[in-house]
């Protein structure tokens, strides 16, 4: 299978673009109504999971190289008190999952790299600070 950095590599050296998804949310948004659930696209990882799939299999299809899995937004401390840490922990999981079985079913298994994303603590804030950088991380007391 060999390591991410070395196909990169590999893609560099024969002067090969690249080709990532692109906004998850976006594409998503035509089929989950998510704006307004604290976990905003992770929402859909517990309620549409084959609505994910789709989305994956939308930038498969149209030759994405690489895709990232719909985990940016899906925070264990925010999604918590409404599911339960267990289950988060598990849907996380899952979401990942999602992504392997979009690849599986366009049988693209060596060809398309998944790679997780994670978003920062600010994610959990939903105020655009993940962007900025302008947020603050107290311990609690």
């Amino acid at each position: 299978k060999g390591c991410l950095k070395e196909w990169i590599d590999e893609k560099k050296r024969k002067n090969e673009i690249i080709l990532l998804d692109g906004s998850f949310s976006y594409e998503l948004k035509k089929a989950v109504d998510f704006e307004d659930h604290p976990g905003w696209t992770a929402y859909a990882n517990f309620s549409s999971p084959e609505e994910v799939q789709r989305v994956h299999e939308t930038y498969i299809h149209i030759g994405c190289d690489m895709i990232t899995t719909n985990t940016y937004h899906h925070s264990i401390d925010l999604l918590s008190p409404l599911y339960g840490q267990q289950v988060v922990r598990e849907q996380f999981k899952n979401a990942v999952d999602t992504a392997h079985r979009a690849r599986s079913a366009l049988q693209k298994e060596g060809n398309v790299k998944i790679l997780m994303s994670i978003g920062s603590y600010a994610t959990k804030l939903r105020d655009g600070s993940e962007y900025t950088g302008a947020y603050e991380v107290t311990e609690d007391p």
